[in-house]
């Protein structure tokens, strides 16, 4: 099996952030968004784990290179035009002559992947029961739990099943028809999405086994950010490993770095802290820190602080990007 993960986008709603790194390796309950998933993907031993990069992509290169080479096959292909879903997939066409596993990296999952390990299904597509399906393309299934349609962001109540971008695909064949048919089939200037694919696989009597994951988590906004920070620390029962002092208080659950400094402050409850951060004399809960940052004098929650960032003499909640001051 290979595995496709495009992380092209600009990620304009993670802004400051994203001004300075690829929203992959933004840093959420105490590691970046791409080592969630790589942890999730790495047990199935797939032959090859491609990337399709765009954005600050010699950062993100760098960096799954480094943490990941020793481990599988790691490929990064740079999407130079965004035009679609189905575009970013079709530049790794070449992993079409194994089974795929295509994640698509703007949210993190909480699924049992081990599924496909004995299926003889075309697909499987993992879902998530949502509340107001009018938000989401969702899937409808029939009485076997296969797919029959999959209709985005219907206004009348078809499915609660939101596709939640995490596929499975052995006929990979067909798949590539449908790709193929929707660059022959989207008018001009429309994006190419790979749903469409999906649609035109169902038509030709595709058996696509839809599953329900456990979790779904966006990081696609700061505010969703900083809930899933909460959910994943929770889960983890985050905890810390850096050395306390009686001038510490420590409310779990946490995600402290063992080289963070921390003198006479609270942290927590939900509060990330990356490798040699400093805060001292402050009040930090709800907030994710990242690494080489300092917070002094500060009361914040609700809060991200970028890489190297220093924060002094504040009570607020504040998005600062990396490399920032605010005194």
């Amino acid at each position: 099996m290979k595995v496709i993960i495009p992380v092209a986008g600009a990620g304009t709603r993670m802004r400051p952030h994203t001004h300075s790194k690829q929203k992959a390796i933004l840093p959420v309950a105490g590691k970046p968004m791409i080592d969630h998933i790589m942890e999730k993907i790495l047990p199935l031993h797939p032959t090859e784990v491609i990337f399709i990069t765009g954005h600050l992509r010699q950062r993100f290169e760098k960096y799954v290179h480094e943490q990941y080479d020793s481990k599988v096959k790691v490929t990064c292909i740079e999407q130079q035009e965004l035009s679609g879903t189905a575009s970013a997939i079709w530049l790794a066409k070449s992993a079409f002559d194994e089974d795929v596993l295509i994640d698509f990296a703007d949210t993190l999952f909480d699924a049992d992947l081990s599924a496909i390990k004995h299926s003889k299904d075309d697909a499987v597509i993992w879902a998530k029961e949502v509340e107001d399906p009018r938000r989401f393309g969702v899937i409808v299934v029939d009485k076997d739990g296969y797919a029959t349609r999959m209709v985005e962001k219907p206004k009348e109540f078809v499915s609660n099943l939101a596709n939640i971008g995490l596929y499975w695909i052995r006929n990979t064949k067909l798949l590539a028809e449908g790709i193929e048919h929707v660059f022959k089939s989207t008018p001009a200037g429309k994006e190419f999405y790979l749903t469409e694919a999906f649609i035109y696989m169902i038509a030709h009597h595709a058996k696509i086994k839809i599953l329900t994951a456990e979790g779904w988590y966006d990081c696609g906004t700061p505010e969703a950010t900083l809930d899933t920070n909460r959910i994943l620390l929770e889960k983890a029962h985050g905890k810390h490993e850096v050395p306390l002092s009686k001038t510490v208080t420590i409310i779990p659950p946490v995600a402290i770095h063992p080289s963070a400094h921390l003198e006479r402050c609270v942290v927590g409850p939900y509060v990330s802290v990356g490798a040699l951060a400093t805060i001292r004399d402050s009040v930090v809960s709800d907030a994710i820190i990242d690494e080489n940052a300092t917070v002094e004098s500060s009361v914040i929650e609700r809060s991200i602080i970028g890489e190297a960032a220093r924060v002094r003499g504040h009570k607020r909640s504040i998005l600062l990007g990396d490399h920032s001051v605010m005194e």
